[in-house]
């Protein structure tokens, strides 16, 4: 009991460290003058002028659409900031809409002394810590560049640690998941890449320190907080859930993972300290905002969170739209040049099913003792492997809406999927063949 209650005290200390220390780096960015970025801000705007608010990289493939409304979006929440007064600019997070000419006008509008119209004080806009100074040396397509290296570098080293620790089929298994969601179309918008930055950093931490479930739980407090400060409202889910599988198809690896019902209670602690830590972020925001403009930032946010549970978008009645969400957010797996397919979903899963029967026909264990070995932790995936459904199903509105973007949180879908089919192959089949070969 004492060392929970030490756990505790440890989670608490290392929120209030990571929450101020990202506040401090984000007053450090809106002290970057005005002068030093309105020249790239302004070639940012006009570039997204030239694009549509929802354009494809390729067309007709919605799983290739940029989101250039929510990086006008962006953009224009830091042109609103102030070096002269930092702190209530930064915290009264607000941007000029363009009205009837867009987002990317209002960025340009903004620079050139167009009052903010549209509050946004429900999220922190952390990325700011990061892209206002990069916007005193680059435009929007610059940053774009800067963050597709960032995202091959982190992810890159985190394959080199897997296969250092001999776990290369985890490395596999990593990259083919992120070669499922496309991840190449990515750092087109730079509100998607956020989370897949996050959990590129924060992932190879979680793979230092597998074996040590205290730190574990700090790692997942920082994750949550991070992520609530930095993301819009993206793939969260891939800054916890990616790093825990890796965690515990690692430990299962060396036979380190307990039983089922420990490893569930893991994966429980694990996400209350991300949740508890993601959620007190949101309220320290909505607390500093309120105290600042005298308004109720708690209601505004609040009526946008009902929004993205259950605001209607185009369906009768909340059950078919949650069936679109889901829907929706499949079809993007598959070359689908519609915003949702059924009949692809079907056969594009149905044949994921025979090629894993396949697999396992030809590959799977065969002692039954050891087959059932591999119950708990299989079960551990599949639970993980539907929360990013769960998640769909909570803001389905949201989802349906986005489902161009929010469906890449299914890589942790489809990593818990392929390390269910590892843990089922008998492995001491191939390694039998692998030595033949060699004789």
């Amino acid at each position: 009991m004492k060392q929970e209650w030490m756990t505790v005290f440890k989670s608490v200390v290392t929120y209030a460290l990571t929450l101020g220390s990202l506040i401090f780096l984000l007053y450090l960015s809106a002290l970057v003058p005005e002068t030093a970025i309105y020249p790239n801000l302004e070639s940012s705007a006009l570039a997204l002028l030239e694009e549509d608010p929802k354009a494809m990289v390729v067309e007709n493939s919605y799983h290739s659409m940029k989101d250039n409304y929510a990086d006008a979006v962006l953009l224009g929440v830091i042109a609103n900031v102030s070096s002269e007064a930092p702190y209530y600019t930064m915290i009264n997070t607000r941007y000029y809409d363009g009205e009837e000419y867009g987002e990317a006008y209002g960025v340009y509008a903004r620079i050139h002394g167009t009052p903010s119209n549209t509050d946004y004080t429900r999220y922190w806009h952390g990325s700011m810590t990061v892209l206002r100074p990069l916007l005193a040396v680059t435009d929007l397509d610059g940053i774009k560049v800067v963050t597709a290296v960032t995202m091959t570098l982190c992810y890159g080293l985190l394959c080199v640690m897997l296969v250092r620790k001999k776990m290369v089929p985890l490395a596999v298994m990593f990259l083919l998941s992120l070669l499922s969601v496309q991840v190449w179309y990515v750092p087109h918008s730079v509100e998607f890449a956020i989370t897949f930055v996050i959990m590129g950093v924060i992932t190879p931490l979680y793979v230092r320190f597998y074996k040590e479930d205290d730190k574990l739980i700090l790692l997942s407090v920082i994750s949550g907080c991070v992520t609530a400060f930095a993301d819009f409202l993206t793939t969260e889910t891939i800054t916890l859930l990616v790093p825990l599988l890796l965690v515990y198809g690692m430990r299962e690896e060396e036979g380190l993972n307990k039983s089922f019902r420990e490893n569930v209670f893991h994966l429980i602690k694990n996400g209350a300290a991300y949740l508890a830590a993601y959620a007190m972020t949101f309220v320290t925001k909505w607390c500093l905002a309120g105290s600042l403009t005298g308004e109720n930032a708690f209601a505004i946010a609040m009526s946008a969170a009902g929004e993205r549970v259950n605001g209607e978008a185009e369906f009768d009645g909340p059950l078919a739209q949650i069936g679109a969400a889901l829907l929706a957010n499949l079809t993007k797996l598959f070359p689908a040049d519609s915003y949702m397919d059924g009949g692809l979903v079907a056969g594009g899963l149905f044949l994921c099913a025979v090629i894993t029967g396949l697999v396992l026909l030809f590959f799977g264990e065969k002692e039954k003792r050891k087959r059932e070995k591999k119950k708990g932790i299989c079960a551990l995936f599949f639970i993980i492997a539907c929360i990013p459904l769960l998640r769909f199903l909570v803001l389905n509105n949201h989802s349906y809406l986005h489902g161009y973007f929010t469906y890449r949180a299914l890589m942790v879908s489809v990593l818990a999927v392929l390390l269910v089919i590892w843990q089922l192959i008998d492995k001491e089949k191939g390694r039998k063949k692998g030595k033949k070969r060699k004789t």
